[in-house]
């Protein structure tokens, strides 16, 4: 008896549910009389694995809007407030947080935040309309400040600092319209200076100073807009790199090793 009386229960079900699944598939996807999309859509990667789900009306998003990785892992959450503002949540494919912050009529706007390893912040900065603008900082692991820059039409515009993780100040730089340009200083871990000279437009220009560790200028390189004046002094500086210890030989060889010297 129990295992008829289940067999009806069974196929009670099967009539129930077949047509409530039918029913919701006729409800997907569906467009008005104008062509326009309408209720709820899904739409499908070509292996046929879901790729968002969201909801229209006449053609216009609105509601949540859940947008999926391939393996069906969340990748976007986005909260239509209106048609035109969007607070959105990105996520790593590891379901991790990756960013968040707000589009304006599909562009990027206010404060946006990007995290990485234990959902810590390591970037923030202010949007409007889709370009950068303001102070903008990235950060280490302890929460620390490990750059900050300045941005004016999405180019870097202003003071430039790199920060070690103890807080102190690792390279003083200045760009003006997205080039370096100004005086730049570098340091080491206990405050003295490595190198010192300036940028014209995106070149070195003047004179460069290169200090020892007794903090006093040991070499200088002479620059006229790039074109480096006295290259046999660039040829001593490298010759003695390896009597410098710990990152003043990493600071040095970053600043006059990097692509084979080109300063034209």
């Amino acid at each position: 008896m129990k295992i008829r009386f289940f067999s009806v229960l069974l196929i009670l079900f099967a009539f129930v549910v077949q047509p409530l699944v039918a029913q919701e598939q006729t409800e997907l996807n569906q467009k008005n009389s104008e062509g326009q999309k309408v209720g709820k859509w899904k739409g499908y990667y070509n292996d046929g694995s879901v790729r968002y789900v969201g909801q229209f009306k006449n053609d216009t998003p609105y509601g949540i809007f859940y947008h999926y990785y391939g393996d069906g892992k969340l990748q976007t959450k986005m909260v239509y407030r209106t048609p035109e503002i969007v607070y959105t949540t990105m996520y790593y494919s590891t379901g991790e947080k990756l960013a968040e912050g707000k589009y304006i009529n599909k562009q990027k706007d206010s404060t946006w935040l990007t995290y990485g390893e234990a959902n810590k912040i390591v970037e923030k900065g202010m949007y409007v309309m889709g370009q950068k603008q303001g102070v903008w900082r990235t950060y280490f692991q302890n929460g620390e400040v490990s750059a900050e820059m300045n941005y004016k039409d999405d180019l870097k515009d202003g003071p430039y600092r790199i920060f070690y993780e103890d807080g102190k100040v690792k390279d003083s730089s200045n760009f003006k319209a997205g080039r370096m340009h100004g005086l730049t200083i570098i340091y080491d871990t206990e405050g003295g200076k490595i190198v010192e000279g300036n940028y014209k437009q995106g070149k070195r220009h003047q004179d460069w100073l290169y200090y020892g560790e007794d903090k006093k200028v040991e070499k200088v390189l002479k620059y006229e807009e790039g074109k480096l004046l006295n290259p046999e002094d660039l040829k001593t500086i490298l010759n003695d790199l390896d009597k410098f210890s710990g990152n003043r030989k990493d600071v040095l060889e970053y600043e006059d090793l990097r692509g084979t010297i080109n300063y034209e």
